[in-house]
């Protein structure tokens, strides 16, 4: 697959779990999949689709007609601003909540100093 490869995604609801019958996936998977092979003239070489999915906090927003919450703005502008120095806090919050580890994060750091040496020459 090369840079240039487009995914397309989609996030659709929302249904109370109640609503939805046994195999409720399987008509809107193979939905998705005739629609891609009209739109492309390929069948798709996956598709991961499920009801378990979530909107983020800009999404959530948008469906409530709101603004994003503060912090959510502030995480994008770092995000946006300083994406290594983000990626490298977001890694010692996983750290300290036991969902990373160390070794993992001194990994990801190394490749974002290596990355920022790289862009500086």
């Amino acid at each position: 697959m090369t840079r240039e490869a487009k995914i397309w995604t989609c996030k659709i609801g929302e249904v109370p779990s109640a609503a939805l019958p046994d195999g409720a996936d399987a008509p809107m998977r193979d939905a998705v999949a005739r629609a891609y092979a009209a739109v492309t003239g390929e069948e798709p070489l996956f598709i991961f689709s499920g009801w378990g999915g979530e909107l983020d906090e800009s999404e959530r927003a948008v469906v409530e007609n709101r603004e994003p919450s503060e912090d959510h703005r502030k995480q994008r502008h770092i995000r946006d601003a300083a994406p290594d120095l983000y990626e490298a806090l977001t890694e010692l919050i996983a750290l300290h909540e036991g969902e990373a580890t160390a070794d993992g994060v001194v990994l990801r750091a190394r490749a974002a100093l290596a990355r920022a040496d790289g862009a500086g020459q």
